[in-house]
């Protein structure tokens, strides 16, 4: 850099390159911006399980044929536009900090399954896909984003993209799908696809959320949570096939399910008839299931929420779920009209307060921990709308890769002890239950 008594000597169209020349330079410089309560969560879970894959997700697309180049330019394309695809995360001043990185050269490793026997490759595939699942991400080194293609013959690819938790959710790898098959034909075709460009990036949210959340805002909502979970029972003593380990652990699987058609529509029609929501009527079920094998009648279940309340939100890759603790009482004599109803405004009110993090209520309510057991709920419900992934994407090329309806593969990993997700797509409804294999067959 110039000394600044040098810039004198320098006539005017010298001193415009000058600033040009710094104003570029600066706009390639890291950006450092706060944690979102949900990352800061991720990142000290990270600190006390260094090396572990519980946080990994894995997404899957595979195409019918492949124009690699094209694929390449939108992957590239795709890091570009999301600033979670260039993120590491590290100590910034002794303060865990998210470092937005100005560019990133995209790393895609290639394997060629094709010179194979036909009947060893998808077993091979698979070994190799859990390699990418459980292959562990340094957040201080890069971006956490794992990328993987996969050649099976001339008209069968399957592209991989592993993510750390700390920069996706569910709702972002429908969002990731759609805009990247976008690009990838828009490129293919010779065109660039016109994406909408993005009003804010997460680490504005990210500032945002650390700026708004405080006052008589955080104090309201504090006091709502607070007052819904006083006296409430921190253990779900769910009967298990095997003892409790000591210290908790994360294996799992999932076993995935599908309604018969019939009872798809026989429930959306008596959602419709007590004027409730599948969610609201299958959490309710929820409830009476764990009540019949606990005998407890004050149960905590733990609901992720997309928590995109903002338009401007809807597109942008980053973790904005939050997990609502619904907590209801059973008694033995109860209707299943009565649970229904207080299930129906259990959750509304619980829906209006969904802005406070969970990770700030969990330090407001200072839970002392129980080994082996996750702290306040052990059990979720995950209620999915259609996936994102069905609107607008191609399907000349392939469809995106399933388990059950879920947008992405299991990792073999569960985080409590059950998990009963369900997807809705208008009258078809299916979905998994994952549960932790330490302590269920």
């Amino acid at each position: 850099m110039l000394p600044r008594s040098d810039l004198h000597h320098l006539s005017v169209e010298e001193k415009r390159r000058v600033v040009g020349a710094l104003l570029a330079n600066g706009f390639r410089q890291p950006r450092v911006f706060p944690l979102s309560h949900a990352q800061e969560q991720l990142w000290f879970m990270d600190k006390l399980q260094p090396g572990s894959p519980v946080y990994n997700i894995p997404l899957y697309v595979p195409f019918d044929a492949l124009d690699s180049p094209a694929l390449e330019r939108a992957l590239e394309a795709m890091v570009q536009r999301h600033d979670m695809l260039r993120a590491r995360f590290d100590l910034v001043e002794e303060e865990p900090r998210q470092i937005i990185e100005p560019e990133v050269e995209l790393d895609l490793r290639f394997e060629d399954l094709s010179n194979l026997p036909a009947g060893e490759r998808d077993a091979a595939l698979g070994g190799l896909l859990n390699e990418e699942v459980q292959q562990p991400f340094d957040l201080a080194a890069g971006a956490p984003v794992r990328y993987a293609l996969f050649r099976m013959d001339e008209h069968r690819h399957l592209l991989s993209v592993t993510f750390h938790h700390i920069v996706t959710d569910a709702w972002s790898l429908g969002t990731y799908v759609s805009e990247l098959r976008r690009l990838y034909e828009g490129f293919r075709e010779g065109r660039l696809a016109a994406l909408p460009p993005l009003q804010v990036e997460y680490s504005d949210y990210a500032r945002w959320q650390r700026e708004h959340l405080r006052g008589i805002r955080l104090s309201k909502l504090m006091a709502y949570w607070t007052g819904q979970l006083e006296g409430a029972p921190h253990i779900l003593r769910l009967p298990t096939d095997r003892p409790r380990p000591k210290d908790q652990t994360f294996n799992g699987t999932v076993m995935g399910f599908v309604f018969e058609p019939q009872l798809g529509e026989a429930l959306i029609e008596l959602c419709r008839q007590r004027r409730v929501t599948l969610f609201m009527l299958l959490l309710a079920c929820y409830y009476v299931l764990l009540y019949r094998y606990t005998g407890q009648e004050d149960l905590v279940v733990g609901a992720p929420v997309a928590n995109r309340a903002h338009p401007e939100l809807e597109p942008i890759l980053g973790i904005f779920v939050n997990t609502l603790l619904l907590r209801t009482r059973i008694a033995e004599e109860e209707t299943f009209e009565s649970l229904l109803a207080k299930v129906q405004s259990m959750a509304f009110d619980a829906f209006e307060h969904q802005a406070l993090p969970f990770e700030r209520l969990v330090d407001e309510l200072e839970v002392e921990r129980v080994p082996g057991f996750s702290p306040l709920y052990q059990v979720v419900f995950n209620f999915q709308n259609a996936s994102l992934i069905e609107s607008e994407r191609p399907r000349a090329e392939g469809e995106v890769m399933e388990d059950g309806d879920f947008p992405f593969v299991h990792s073999n990993t569960a985080k409590v002890d059950l998990n009963l997700t369900v997807t809705q797509n208008e009258s078809r409804v299916s979905g998994g239950i994952e549960y932790n294999t330490d302590l269920f067959e």
